[in-house]
């Protein structure tokens, strides 16, 4: 037999379910918030003086890919070029290699044809 008294407790028990759910889910945002802070924060305030110098110029022939990554004490970069012809790739490595003679040129081809 149904009765109207438990059929308040049921919506009384979604009503606590559905306000839980939201406020877990605002935790969880919340956490994601402070933790991406913190790994920010992390960053910024890392020691670079014991980081060793490691220029690199990485080419992947099989991706169309160009990287070009520094590493020191002062901090480091990188950045990324894709997509394009393999003559534009060949292109970009000649410039860069011409712009920074003292990096590592590292060619990879993972090609197995």
């Amino acid at each position: 037999m149904f009765t109207g008294k438990s059929n308040m407790n049921t919506k009384y028990k979604r009503l606590i379910v559905v306000r839980f759910h939201s406020i877990l889910l605002k935790i969880k945002i919340m956490f994601k918030l402070n933790h991406k802070e913190i790994l920010k924060q992390k960053l910024f305030n890392y020691d670079y003086s014991n980081t060793p110098v490691n220029n690199m110029i990485l080419v992947e022939l099989d991706r169309l890919h160009i990287t070009v990554e520094t590493q020191s004490p002062n901090g480091f970069t990188h950045w990324k070029s894709s997509g394009g012809t393999f003559e534009g790739l060949i292109e970009k490595m000649n410039y860069e290699v011409s712009k920074n003679p003292d990096y590592n040129l590292i060619i990879v081809d993972k090609n197995t044809k």
